[in-house]
């Protein structure tokens, strides 16, 4: 399962920054599967 192989001690993959000058936003969608992708746009 996921949630066994969950290593918390290790680096972040993805570091999300936080900048100036940039659109804030309600909500954000994502997704990683190409089936899903034809759909929304």
């Amino acid at each position: 399962m996921i949630t066994e192989a969950f290593d918390n001690q290790s680096p972040a993959i993805i570091n999300p920054q936080i900048k100036e000058n940039v659109p804030r936003v309600d909500g954000c969608i994502l997704t990683f599967s190409h089936v899903i992708e034809k759909f929304v746009f």
